[in-house]
């Protein structure tokens, strides 16, 4: 069997992906992964082929700032739904579709799987005549939204002599979901067949993390990872939760991502270590909370590991992620305008201090525990091809 896998560049939309790629692999198949050129190579570093294909990272940035600049004053929860059909329809998809088309029919692949926000996939996989399943990176993806997407993306079908299915041809074969029914939501029909998949955390492998010389061996204060992601990331409001929490008696880890110099955070005080990047897999294994913007792959990792959270979310699709932390009543949840210093304290004090929180957190896990595995979901996909 040879698939073919798709992705837009973002880390966050990308990483969900590799747990069944490499089941794939494992399994004997052939696999080849398309994606922007500049982020191939972290592709290839999890051992499977990749091949260039879209905008880069750096043009993608470039276009998800442009469409920001257009928009109108939305509040925090709108913005999700505005950016993704303008950002993965309109600006993303022409060019991938231009870079995907040859591949694929060079390749010539048996089953194609592409992340929720490539939508240049499905009109591949309709030219070709090959299946094609959409792999969910978080929460499902509204309904509204996708088929405003599809709209954006509708001339593409027919510059290729194809009428426009709904939802841009996603769910025509089926979708593969990382989302726990536990975290909310649930099946819904645009979707076709569900299959559910067990997230993975791929970076658990990439490492351990230090904490700093200055905490003894046997320092058995709580430790709390604060981080508010890859893409969303507010040096200002890291800073103030700092200060506020360091009125508790815990350890915090903080990361804060590529583009911010940890030394800004240099007057913090000595039970705080800030990092650009830690493997979030080895982090989790020791941290008895999680503050976090309420990013699918911060939530999915706290989850699996049985750690209750604060979500803080922010934009896109952080709100109906951290909702469904909320629904689980594995942590709390703060909306942009709850969130001080103060709150976040307190939100941290209940879910170190309240029992409840991690007795759930210990039940969502053993639920995601028993998803099937991707060793599992690969070998059901072996009777699409």
């Amino acid at each position: 069997m040879r698939v073919l896998i798709s992705s837009t560049p973002g880390y966050g939309h990308r990483l969900p992906l590799v747990g069944i790629a490499q089941a794939i692999r494992d399994r004997g198949h052939a696999v080849l992964w398309a994606t922007a050129g500049d982020v191939a190579p972290q592709v290839t570093e999890a051992g499977l082929d990749a091949v260039a294909a879209g905008k880069t990272a750096a043009d993608f940035a470039l276009s998800r700032q442009a469409v920001r600049d257009a928009m109108p004053v939305l509040r925090p929860e709108q913005i999700g739904a505005y950016v993704f059909p303008r950002l993965f329809g309109a600006a993303m998809t022409p060019a991938m579709l231009d870079d995907l088309l040859p591949v694929a029919r060079n390749w010539a692949p048996d089953l194609m799987i592409h992340e929720q926000a490539e939508l240049a996939a499905p009109i591949v996989a309709n030219l070709l005549g090959v299946p094609h399943l959409t792999h969910a990176f978080g929460a499902v993806t509204p309904a509204a939204t996708v088929a405003e997407a599809s709209t954006m993306v509708a001339r593409l079908w027919e510059e290729h002599g194809r009428e426009a299915p709904a939802f841009a041809g996603c769910y025509q074969h089926g979708y593969l979901d990382i989302w726990p029914s536990v975290l909310g939501g649930g099946p819904e029909p645009q979707l076709g067949q569900v299959r559910p998949l067990r997230p993975t955390d791929s970076s658990s492998g990439e490492g351990e993390w230090s904490p700093p010389p200055r905490w003894p061996a046997d320092d058995d204060r709580p430790l709390v990872y604060l981080t508010m992601g890859t893409v969303h990331r507010a040096s200002r409001l890291l800073g103030d939760l700092l200060a506020g929490m360091s009125d508790l008696d815990i350890r915090i880890l903080v990361t804060v991502g590529q583009h911010v110099d940890p030394d800004l955070f240099g007057g913090a005080s000595e039970q705080v270590a800030v990092e650009q990047y830690v493997p979030q897999g080895a982090v989790l294994r020791t941290a008895a909370a999680v503050v976090c913007h309420g990013g699918a792959g911060t939530v999915l990792g706290a989850a699996a590991a049985g750690v209750p959270m604060v979500c803080l979310p922010q934009a896109a699709d952080q709100f109906r992620n951290s909702a469904g932390v909320a629904t689980s009543g594995a942590g709390l949840v703060l909306h942009p305008d709850q969130v001080t210093a103060s709150s976040v304290t307190e939100a941290v004090r209940a879910a170190l201090g309240d029992p409840r929180y991690r007795s759930v957190a210990d039940w969502v896990r053993d639920q995601i525990a028993a998803m099937p595995s991707p060793d599992e979901v690969a070998g059901q996909l072996e009777r699409l091809a």
